[in-house]
């Protein structure tokens, strides 16, 4: 049985960020680029360098992909996906992220090295960064296309 095609989470961010720069609703958009890459500095030397930043810390919060202000000065942060997404379900998800850190960070100390965060934990952060951003006025989501971002969009004006 064939599997539908779905595009990459590049594909759909290149394809987002393009719509936002048009769309007449936002004034400016910035595609927030962060990870961690691996540089190499000379010869023999190869160095971890950590791009794009945080919100409040280094450990929560993780900035969404995308941030802009709309033309009435509401803020505009969407996180892009592959078109396969779904988000994991949660009753709370900020006291789920806060455990999920609390267990890696105990693993952490049990092991004694640094323990990677999972895709759930980082997901539920940026849940919790895409929540904020909404209760105060903003437009916010998970987006898989530029229809997804024309949704949000829609129900904002």
């Amino acid at each position: 049985m064939l599997k539908p095609i779905t595009q990459t989470e590049a594909e759909v961010l290149e394809q987002v960020v393009k719509y936002l720069l048009f769309d007449s609703r936002v004034a400016c958009v910035a595609r927030i680029n962060s990870g961690l890459i691996k540089s190499k500095m000379f010869a023999r030397s190869v160095r971890h360098v950590k791009q794009g930043f945080d919100m409040h810390d280094t450990e929560s919060m993780k900035m969404p992909d995308i941030e802009g202000q709309l033309i009435d000065g509401r803020r505009l942060l969407f996180e892009v996906k592959a078109g396969d997404f779904k988000l994991p379900k949660s009753d709370n998800y900020l006291l789920d992220a806060i455990a999920m850190k609390e267990k890696r960070k105990q693993k952490q100390i049990e092991l004694g090295k640094k323990q990677p965060e999972s895709e759930k934990e980082r997901v539920f952060w940026q849940k919790v960064a895409i929540d904020t951003c909404t209760q105060y006025g903003g437009v916010a989501g998970f987006v898989t296309s530029i229809a997804d971002v024309g949704r949000l969009l829609d129900g904002a004006f």
